[in-house]
């Protein structure tokens, strides 16, 4: 079975959210707040962090549970050397869809930051 997901968000919005620390805390994990430091004083950094918390809905969206229903630290957005973004799962996500191939990708420009997610479900 092939589950795609697709969300959307303006980038004023998680400019705002990032204001409270518990926001972060509470959306990446420790890993993905690692690598978003790294992009401390690059350009686009606010616009990452909204094309991550994209991806994450776009996969809770994929699965059919929405992101009320999921914990999203368990869904971490990373990056290959490469800079080719990855889905990582951990906890009680990995468990039920360690078997299936996930395929993420990232956009955003000014306004906009949007996540495509596709995943080939091979799990019950």
């Amino acid at each position: 079975m092939i589950l795609t997901g697709i969300d959307i968000i303006e980038i004023s919005r998680i400019k705002k959210s990032i204001q409270n620390p518990r926001f972060m805390n509470k959306i990446f994990s420790e890993e993905e707040q690692k690598e978003l430091l790294l992009k401390k004083n690059k350009r686009n950094k606010i616009e990452s962090i909204a094309a991550r918390f994209c991806a994450k809905e776009a996969f809770a969206k994929a699965i059919g549970t929405g992101i009320f229903n999921i914990n999203l630290r368990e869904v971490e957005i990373l990056h290959e050397s490469t800079g080719k973004p990855y889905i990582k799962l951990t906890g009680n996500l990995y468990k039920k869809y360690k078997n299936s191939e996930i395929s993420v990708s990232l956009s955003h420009e000014k306004t906009y930051a949007c996540a495509i997610v596709i995943c080939t479900e091979t799990c019950e």
